[in-house]
């Protein structure tokens, strides 16, 4: 699905996280969104894996690296500060 986007980048996996829907009343807000992260996988993910946009408005976020490994089955939470636009008026992906 996202193979033309990954082609421009160093990514090697793609995964829809959710999406942001923003409203006339958001705009030009600053907001938080709290993600928690589970690894569903049998491997860990390394220090470093990075969480990374590679298609959709970025509201302001690129990219999230990890600064300690997680063990499969482990969950984590991120904090993702988000910058809506006031250009920005209807629904974006993060993935």
């Amino acid at each position: 699905e996202w193979s033309a986007d990954l082609a421009r980048t160093s990514v090697t996996q793609a995964y829809r996280i959710g999406s942001i829907e923003v409203t006339s009343a958001a705009r030009g807000a600053n907001l938080e969104l709290i993600l928690a992260l589970e690894n569903i996988g049998q491997d860990e993910w390394p220090e470093g894996t990075e969480l990374k946009l590679v298609s959709g408005h970025s509201f302001g976020f690129e990219s999230w690296e990890l600064d300690t490994p997680v063990k499969a089955g482990s969950v984590i939470q991120m904090a993702m500060p988000l910058k809506i636009d006031h250009k920005v008026c209807k629904l974006h992906s993060l993935s």
